[in-house]
């Protein structure tokens, strides 16, 4: 957890702890950078990274990636921008590594996904082998998995309401793709 504690109350009530919305992982290959937009309905969280109180320099990365919107940023210069009650993830890619096409396994648009209420309906370009569905804090949901050659899945979950949850497909070819959904 990255610290800064922008938020001196919660969602909940105002007398809970305050939390951090910046959380950082460091690995060799790459630097992750989760930002997570704990505020009102309306207010975008924006403003520029802090690499040197996150303990790195913008310089050793040629390039970033923000995973749930695919939008590619010049590190040296970014802005974060995260909608209310949202998140970002950033993958800034080091210098003298191409890894991150390998990492980022799915085709672009190989699978989209619909919800209604807590069904989610899964479809896929290609068959797929199962489906998970996750809530923010990582617990599994509700899971499926395929007949062969099947190219659409249905998940029923016990989820209700309007947030944000993550889908992960695994399709036969091998291929993860990771979705963002939001529930209604």
């Amino acid at each position: 957890m990255e610290g800064t504690f922008r938020y001196q109350t919660s969602l909940y009530a105002t007398n809970d702890i305050s939390c951090g919305n910046e959380f950082v992982c460091d690995t060799p290959d790459a630097f992750y950078y989760v930002v997570f937009n704990y505020g009102t309905p309306n207010t975008t969280l924006s403003f520029t990274p802090d690499f040197e109180r996150l303990g790195v320099n913008s310089s050793e990365f040629v390039s970033c990636k923000e995973l749930w919107q695919g939008n590619v940023y010049n590190p040296a210069s970014m802005q974060v921008s995260v909608p209310s009650k949202d998140v970002r993830i950033y993958r800034f890619e080091r210098k003298n590594y191409g890894g991150v096409e390998a990492v980022a396994a799915d085709p672009e648009g190989s699978v989209a996904a619909s919800c209604d209420g807590g069904r989610v309906k899964v479809t896929a370009s290609e068959p797929i082998r199962e489906a998970s569905l996750f809530n923010m804090q990582g617990g599994l949901v509700a899971r499926g998995v395929c007949a062969a050659g099947e190219k659409e899945i249905a998940l029923e979950s016990s989820l209700q309401g309007a947030f944000p949850a993550i889908l992960s497909v695994t399709l036969e070819s091998g291929a993860i793709a990771n979705r963002k959904i939001m529930m209604n």
